[in-house]
């Protein structure tokens, strides 16, 4: 009840903001530049896939501070939104004691924004809910375009592959499902989610129950390098060779036969 109430007020409160801004005719400017990622964004809201995101039941203004007591036509360039100080500033504190954030700076590269991971299908505008199966798969492409190498050992393990396969549900364990999502630790961190002492939380909200040998699972298989687990990657190649050779063994068969059937034997 109360989210139906909030939805109908920021519906009543939006009214005069998509009265221009929901309709292409009234707008004197479709599109502008992102002073952060250098991209095109429209200002034309498709209403319907606003009230489908994340802030669809939120207020213009909630955003949009500088509009407020502002009515009719507005300034043509606004202040960027700021996601921390209105309404973020937790996840902001987490993402400033992650690994990613130090390692980022160290190395002098542009930390990502709220906007970079949590953009719209269709527009940066349309934040999509955290179960969004079209955003969970993208969170996987995002993480890979720095992890290319944890992307290909992923793609070994059943994880990977039901991601590939299929819509990446809550079902489909994504990388931030394991990693964590904005306090990135790595595992020997207590706060990491992949800590000895995490594993039974973090595994059992897929898997409730599980027994202590579960944990031994190999997330991120690496058949070529023997040093993590010697023993695997010599069953691994062992059994590809073997694999060649029935291959190999199936294939000189049939040569022969067709062979032995055109000297018509």
């Amino acid at each position: 009840m109360l989210l139906l109430l909030a939805a109908a007020a920021a519906a009543q409160e939006n009214r005069e903001c998509l009265a221009c801004h929901a309709r292409r005719e009234k707008l004197s400017k479709l599109e502008k530049i992102d002073e952060e990622s250098g991209e095109r964004v429209s200002m034309l809201v498709d209403v319907a896939r606003f009230r489908q995101s994340a802030h669809g039941t939120f207020p213009c203004l909630d955003c949009h501070l500088d509009l407020e007591g502002v009515h009719g036509m507005h300034a043509p360039e606004l202040e960027p939104v700021d996601c921390v100080t209105s309404c973020h500033d937790r996840v902001a504190a987490e993402i400033a004691r992650s690994q990613h954030l130090r390692f980022m700076r160290e190395r002098q590269q542009r930390p990502p924004s709220c906007k970079d991971c949590h953009r719209g299908e269709h527009s940066r505008r349309d934040t999509p809910r955290a179960a969004d199966p079209w955003h969970r798969r993208q969170s996987i492409a995002l993480c890979s375009s720095c992890h290319e190498e944890w992307l290909a050992s992923y793609r070994q393990t059943l994880h990977g592959q039901l991601a590939a396969l299929g819509p990446v549900t809550t079902a489909v364990p994504t990388c931030a499902d394991c990693h964590g999502y904005h306090e990135v630790v790595s595992p020997p961190h207590p706060a990491s989610f992949l800590a000895p002492e995490r594993l039974p939380q973090t595994c059992g909200r897929c898997h409730p129950g599980v027994a202590a040998p579960f944990f031994r699972y190999i997330a991120h298989p690496q058949w070529h390098n023997p040093s993590p687990y010697p023993l695997w990657t010599a069953l691994q190649r062992a059994s590809t060779a073997v694999l060649g050779l029935l291959l190999a063994a199936l294939g000189l068969h049939s040569a022969l036969w067709g062979w032995r059937l055109w000297r018509g034997e």
